[in-house]
């Protein structure tokens, strides 16, 4: 894979019914905008014109959100999003155009991440396009990653609520690793919402 040629798109994973929090965590807000809105604009500004958003619950108020100025998206429905997120995963790549060469895999939750931790990624997985390239943090491997196409079947054991973090985490040394302590944080409990609304908190 060229390194000037890889074509990169964004999947957006954004059909869970968070029913830990009680509320559709999509439309959570921080500063001023919701949760859905941020990560579009993230995912937007890094591969403008090739971001896909895969709906489930609450998919008929998110899907009208998908097309602000400067940040449309395709979307695609997971009928199955009650089977958690390894089957949201599957469909979005499906979804992913033939030219993909890589998918950066996003969630909408993880509310401190910053444009300039993506680029970074970004930049990491550029200098060794075959190889996969995700946020290290917590002592672990996990999303935000990018999973070149050439790896996309053999993601086709996950199931369940397990995302790509197992798998990445199993394959450490054949990883590009970039830490990342903002993706740390994700949003699933009302305790880490209250976290959420303490306002200062950078994103540098």
């Amino acid at each position: 894979m060229s390194l000037q040629r890889a074509r990169l798109h964004t999947l957006v994973l954004a059909a869970g019914g968070s029913e830990r929090l009680g509320q559709p965590k999509q439309l959570l807000r921080r500063r001023g905008n919701t949760l859905l809105f941020n990560t579009l604009t993230l995912a937007c500004g890094t591969t403008p014109g090739r971001v896909t958003v895969v709906l489930g619950a609450h998919q008929q108020r998110l899907r009208r959100m998908l097309n602000w100025p400067g940040r449309s998206a395709n979307s695609v429905y997971n009928r199955n999003w009650q089977g958690g997120m390894a089957a949201s995963l599957l469909l979005g790549l499906a979804a992913l155009p033939r030219e993909a060469d890589a998918a950066l895999i996003l969630l909408c939750d993880q509310a401190f991440i910053s444009a300039a931790d993506l680029r970074r990624l970004v930049r990491a997985w550029r200098g060794r396009p075959q190889r996969p390239a995700a946020a290290y943090y917590s002592n672990r491997l996990g999303v935000p990653a990018i999973i070149p196409a050439r790896y996309w079947a053999k993601l086709s054991t996950l199931a369940g609520d397990r995302g790509a973090g197992g798998w990445l985490n199993a394959r450490a040394q054949r990883i590009t690793k970039m830490p990342m302590p903002n993706a740390a944080f994700d949003v699933d409990t009302p305790a880490e919402l209250e976290v959420l609304k303490k306002p200062g908190r950078s994103r540098s």
